[in-house]
């Protein structure tokens, strides 16, 4: 009598292996926006990112050292904010307010 009690097979090996890919796979799906109660114009929140990263350039530049990326991210988080954005998932977004893609 042969017992396999402790053999694993192949075909749940694959199985499992997908299973992980699959979850893996997913779990980055969160899309995050840009939004803001009272502007609705793309061309304006183009611009006003436009202004945030020129900011950041400055920033960058004046620093006279390697800035750390996150050090960057904070920077034009807080310019945008200071100019009404809020950042986060799109579906927490408020629903009174206009959401605004960012590729980043």
């Amino acid at each position: 009598m042969q017992s396999y009690g402790n053999c694993v097979s192949a075909k749940g090996i694959l199985i499992g292996l997908i299973i992980v890919f699959l979850l893996i796979s997913f779990s980055g799906c969160t899309r995050y926006v840009w939004y803001h109660h009272d502007q609705k114009a793309s061309l304006n929140f183009q611009n006003d990112k436009f202004q945030c990263e020129d900011n950041v350039a400055k920033y960058r530049a004046d620093a006279g050292k390697p800035v750390e990326e996150s050090a960057i991210k904070d920077r034009m988080n807080d310019c945008m904010k200071a100019l009404g954005y809020g950042w986060g998932p799109a579906s927490e977004a408020p629903d009174d307010s206009f959401v605004f893609e960012d590729n980043r």
